[in-house]
């Protein structure tokens, strides 16, 4: 990845781009890369709208824009007035970002309405009681005088953030800026690298063009939620009208970003899956899609977020109906097991799935999925640098893979994500990812 900056290539169309003939499809989102791969393996000739415009984006797009750039995007609603619009990952002020497009928001699955829908704290509460999770207690931050009675640890979440951005601590007179004391023995089990990072930390807050263009949340746009300490996890399901697939679950990675009252402590960092799940709380997911195919009519794929609390009890936390950071493990568990072909995408699946039903139930993949686990870890930047690839070639040539790459020579500002790192469980020492970060960053600074 590469933080945001003006580009001439929006229009781009790269070497070996899909032939005519194909279907087109929109995709967008904060990074489009994992979903815009998995498109293009399934046939579609993908139009790509993202953050970041990161090589590898670009090199499976047959057209790109940058999301921030009004002109380009504004020419690929003009160019392809009729063509799929699908939102996948995190997109934070989706509806605000989108508003300008009128008739184009129509078109976008998940619809704007879904979407609202799935962040309603009432709605939420009523899936988690549906299907046996427990919901953390959540207030309006505008409550005025109820907040000055709060007791324990709370968290400050926007309304539509993604990503971990934008969530902090609640500072109130028993809890000014405290981080959990026990925010170690929760987090034993990340690997060494991770750990690392939380306590070494970041010397600023993000740079002046990443996390401004994602993480402005007005106070009124907040939400204040009792914090529950546990492990997080984010599971994968297919919506469809008549039943709903559990496709595999990750342990999701947190770090901490910033320092004082800027701090930011759930950042998004990578995933490790699929992992095992029990067969309870499986069927308590199952019965989440389901009633929120009957809420909502969302068919396609979903990503719930939950944690496993310290006594084995599920807490919903979020609903979020798109591709996420995790999909492509799952999709890579899928045709490394052999349950699909090497040709096999998820994204075409899944969305198949809702305009035809062509498609199969897919076999269940619980079975030995450590075995195929892969680790998924996002590298963000320590200090101002410029992006070299060549750093990375004894890596790649080793098997690791790296992906999200910026383009060669961009310049990288503190708190920035670089890029990311894919490794297999069974080929690979986790620690090889700190090896990588030291590469990338010892070689470009500034």
């Amino acid at each position: 990845m590469q933080a945001p900056a003006q580009s001439d290539r929006s229009g781009d169309r790269p070497r070996g781009a899909q032939s005519a003939g194909q279907s087109d499809i929109i995709l967008v989102g904060s990074s489009i890369r994992s979903a815009a791969q998995s498109a293009v393996r399934g046939g579609y000739r993908v139009i790509g709208i993202d953050l970041f415009g990161d090589a590898d984006t670009r090199a499976v797009c047959d057209q790109f824009a940058r999301l921030d750039d009004v002109g380009a995007v504004a020419k690929v609603w003009e160019q392809h007035p009729a063509t799929p619009v699908i939102q996948v990952s995190g997109l934070s002020s989706v509806a605000a970002r989108l508003s300008h497009l009128g008739a184009t928001v129509d078109r976008l699955f998940p619809t704007l309405t879904q979407q609202s829908q799935l962040a309603d704290v009432k709605l939420l509460e009523h899936f988690a009681k549906l299907s046996g999770f427990s919901y953390p207690e959540t207030i309006d931050i505008r409550s005025g005088p109820l907040l000055e009675n709060l007791r324990g640890r709370w968290l400050v979440k926007p309304n539509d953030g993604s990503g971990g951005i934008g969530i902090r601590w609640y500072e109130h007179s028993s809890n000014v800026n405290r981080q959990p004391s026990k925010d170690r023995a929760e987090n034993k089990c990340l690997t060494p690298f991770v750990r690392s990072t939380r306590r070494a930390g970041f010397r600023q807050m993000g740079s002046d063009t990443f996390f401004p263009l994602i993480a402005n949340h007005d106070e009124e746009q907040c939400k204040l939620q009792r914090w529950i300490g546990g492990r997080n996890f984010g599971a994968t399901l297919l919506i469809r009208a008549h039943h709903t697939e559990f496709l595999g679950a990750c342990r999701s990675i947190f770090h901490s970003f910033g320092r004082g009252l800027r701090r930011m402590p759930f950042v998004y960092s990578g995933s490790l899956g699929p992992v095992p799940c029990s067969p309870s709380i499986i069927d308590s997911l199952v019965r989440i899609g389901n009633e929120v195919h009957a809420v909502t009519g969302l068919e396609g794929l979903c990503n719930v977020d939950f944690i496993i609390d310290r006594v084995g009890e599920p807490w919903l936390l979020e609903i979020n109906p798109r591709w996420s950071g995790s999909s492509e493990l799952i999709e890579r568990c899928y045709i490394q097991k052999g349950i699909v072909d090497g040709n096999w995408s998820l994204l075409r699946h899944a969305f198949a799935s809702r305009v035809a039903t062509l498609h199969q139930p897919l076999i269940s993949q619980q079975a030995d999925c450590e075995k195929f686990q892969h680790f998924k870890q996002v590298i963000f930047a320590r200090h101002t640098m410029r992006f070299r690839e060549h750093c990375l070639q004894p890596f790649l040539a080793s098997g690791i893979e790296v992906v999200d790459l910026p383009n060669e020579n961009s310049l990288i500002h503190p708190g920035d994500p670089i890029c990311s790192v894919i490794i297999s469980r069974r080929t690979h020492d986790l620690r090889i990812v700190r090896k990588v970060r030291r590469a990338i960053q010892g070689e470009g600074v500034v």
